[in-house]
C-alpha cells in the first residue's frame, strides 16, 4: 500500500509523498527478495543433486546455472 495524501501529522520515511517512487522502491525490494529465494532454492537443489547424489532431482538441476553469477543490479533498472 502506498500513500497518496499529504498529512503533516504522519511522517513519511522518505520525507515527502511520492507514490510512484514508493511503488518503485517496493518493486525493487520484492525483486531482491525473489533473487534471494531463487538463489537459496538453487543452492538447496545443488546440494541434493551434486553432493547428495539424488538422481531423481537431476532432471530439474541439469541445464540450470548457479545463481551465484546473478547480482542484484542485473534485474533492477
Amino acid at each position: 500500500m502506498v500513500r497518496l495524501f499529504d498529512e503533516v501529522d504522519i511522517a513519511h520515511v522518505e520525507g515527502n509523498v511520492d507514490p510512484i517512487r514508493d511503488i518503485e522502491i517496493i518493486h525493487d525490494e520484492l525483486r531482491l527478495k525473489d533473487l534471494e529465494m531463487v538463489k537459496k532454492i538453487s543452492e538447496d537443489l545443488e546440494k541434493k543433486v551434486v553432493r547428495g547424489n539424488d538422481k531423481t532431482l537431476k532432471i530439474d538441476y541439469v541445464g540450470h546455472s548457479s545463481p551465484s553469477g546473478i547480482s542484484s543490479c542485473d534485474t533492477i533498472s
